[in-house]
């Protein structure tokens, strides 16, 4: 029998060079995103919904589309801890003109990378983002031509929006900044205060986040007056729907908990990091039980709920999604499971496997469906005029890609390179 490292053992950082938890987290929630974009981009009676007096359902599916911002908190989390283990046990063996070369590329060449990326793929690809006062959906150049045909242009309002790629990618780009300055000279010795600059600064982003509501008027005023270059700078950092300003926050309350990690966690010490739940929790409260009148004499009401009470309590549930994911896969006998060479846990291998592969997952799931829904409505006119239909439709794409990754696996092929596993969405 192959020896598995038990949980008690997992107090030397040295050991542990993947939190399997985290990756199982993904996992599942690709397999979200999968069908909540299956069910939402494709009813065709999203026009006629009152948002005012949403059914209890898309209410659920609402809120729920918003957690987008657990992928900074992900995020920060592995790229954060990666580069610190490296920082501890590379730099006895590398020159010190190698050392301050990867700690500096580490997070910038990914950053721009994603940067990059988001531009292609917000233009060409997705997601679809739906205005439910003008009733316009903004597609991208592909789902657009699929729905409207090959007269389809891109709306210019569209490509001054961020995307979840444009926030992971300036959260790699901060985080690389912070990273080069805080890891430069024996980071081991200064943990303590790290971890205390990147839970500051991540709560001052996260409590102070009802500043993006009065930019983003400005970035609507830049937008209607078709100054695109201005908007797009505005947008990146506080554009609807994934800001980089609050879930920059998030980012570093994820390289806090990176910190946290790499100091020789426990068990205990990981119960600990709960408590950052109570006061987050408690303004996302306060903030949800203050008056309207409150939010209307400062012009702030319309967007207050998802801009800045969600915002708090989101980050506090993303806490204990990452407790649990991380408590369960990795502090227990599960651990031992998914670590053994001889018998693996194939159950616990594949949301591993869909965790890693959830950047390429994520974006071709948009075209891919787009693509689908274009071929069922030519064979079923109005199929997806019921709900229902659209959630056997996001059902079927999930079970689709399941089996894509599962084929994929016996074929012991991979669907994107080995580093992009560590950045996600």
């Amino acid at each position: 029998m192959t020896e598995v490292t038990q949980p008690e053992d997992l107090t030397n950082p040295e050991k542990v060079k993947r939190w399997y938890g985290i990756d199982i987290l993904r996992g599942i929630g690709i397999i979200g995103v999968i069908l909540l974009h299956g069910i939402i981009s494709n009813y065709s009676q999203l026009d006629e919904l009152d948002l005012d007096n949403l059914p209890p359902l898309f209410m659920v599916l609402y809120l729920v589309d918003f957690w987008g911002g657990i992928y900074a908190l992900i995020s920060g989390t592995v790229n954060i801890y990666a580069i610190y283990r490296h920082s501890i046990s590379a730099k006895d063996h590398l020159d010190k003109k190698q050392y301050e070369e990867y700690r500096w590329k580490y997070l910038f060449k990914y950053g721009f990378i994603l940067l990059l990326l988001h531009f292609l793929y917000h233009y060409a690809l997705g997601p679809t983002y739906h205005n439910f006062e003008t009733k316009i959906h903004k597609y991208a150049l592909i789902p657009g031509i699929l729905t409207n045909g090959w007269g389809y242009s891109v709306l210019p309002e569209r490509m001054v929006l961020g995307s979840s790629l444009s926030m992971i990618a300036l959260n790699l780009l901060a985080l690389g900044l912070l990273a080069f300055w805080l890891f430069k000279n024996n980071p081991q010795q200064k943990l303590k205060r790290n971890k205390r600059i990147f839970l500051i600064l991540g709560s001052i982003f996260i409590v102070f986040a009802f500043f993006q509501i009065p930019l983003g008027v400005i970035h609507t005023n830049l937008t209607e007056a078709e100054n695109y270059f201005s908007a797009l700078i505005l947008g990146l950092l506080i554009g609807y729907p994934y800001p980089f300003f609050p879930f920059f926050g998030y980012g570093c309350i994820g390289a806090y908990l990176a910190l946290v990690l790499a100091d020789k966690p426990t068990k205990k010490t990981l119960r600990r990091q709960l408590l950052l739940m109570i006061p987050f929790l408690i303004i996302g409260v306060i903030a949800f039980m203050l008056p309207n009148a409150f939010y209307e004499k400062y012009h702030l009401l319309d967007e207050i709920f998802m801009s800045y009470i969600m915002v708090n309590i989101n980050i506090a549930l993303f806490i204990l999604f990452l407790f649990i994911a991380i408590r369960v896969a990795d502090f227990s006998n599960l651990r031992s499971m998914i670590i053994d060479e001889e018998k693996p846990s194939k159950f616990l291998h594949f949301f591993i496997t869909l965790g890693q592969h959830s950047l390429i997952i994520f974006l071709l799931e948009t075209v891919v469906r787009e693509i689908i829904a274009f071929g069922l409505t030519a064979v079923f006119p109005g199929w997806n005029d019921s709900v229902l239909n659209c959630f056997i439709f996001g059902g079927s794409l999930v079970i689709m890609w399941i089996v894509i990754v599962i084929i994929l696996g016996k074929m012991k092929w991979s669907l994107n390179n080995k580093k992009w596993k560590k950045i996600g969405p």
